[in-house]
């Protein structure tokens, strides 16, 4: 008799599969797969190491995968990121998905965790779309180096509001 599958794994691929729909799954197999073969060709010694084929197809998929989820949960984060106020902690900014929803008025500084340097480009890029130059401020550094997050002045007590949107290198134990 072959193993089954805990229920806890049972019930979330059963609500993976639900919320996402296969033909999502198969373009962002798509799109995630062809640059990273490129960056293998390009990048041979990097063939052996699954950590190098997880970031390249990370970095390749993730503008569509923040888009749909944008796209998905966008009344949500409306309603929520306008409510943060005076200094803000935003752990994983990203790309800067999130700063169409921050209310300027009632921000006094948004400080955006980001450790994924090549992000950062298009981070900086949205902060300039949305006229936010001057209250946001990146920390290209993880939220657990707390020696940089006392160097930028983030100490208990000094933030009213955290934001945190969807944060994978949370997780992320490589």
């Amino acid at each position: 008799m072959p193993a089954s599958r805990p229920p806890v794994v049972k019930v979330l691929l059963q609500g993976l599969s639900t919320i996402i729909p296969p033909i999502v799954l198969a373009e962002v197999f798509v799109i995630g797969l062809f640059p990273t073969l490129w960056h293998m060709i390009r990048h041979p010694r990097s063939i052996p190491f699954p950590n190098r084929w997880r970031d390249s197809f990370h970095h390749a998929a993730q503008p569509l995968l923040l888009a749909m989820s944008d796209s998905v949960f966008r009344d949500q984060k409306r309603q929520l990121i306008a409510q943060a106020k005076g200094r803000v902690l935003e752990v994983g900014a990203g790309t800067g998905c999130t700063l169409k929803y921050y209310d300027k008025d009632n921000v006094e500084m948004v400080y955006g965790v980001e450790p994924d340097l090549p992000a950062l480009n298009r981070l900086e890029e949205e902060i300039a779309k949305r006229d936010l130059i001057g209250k946001y401020k990146i920390l290209p550094f993880g939220i657990d180096d707390t020696d940089k997050m006392t160097e930028a002045e983030i100490t208990p007590g000094s933030i009213d509001t955290v934001v945190c949107v969807f944060s994978h290198h949370l997780a992320n134990t490589s």
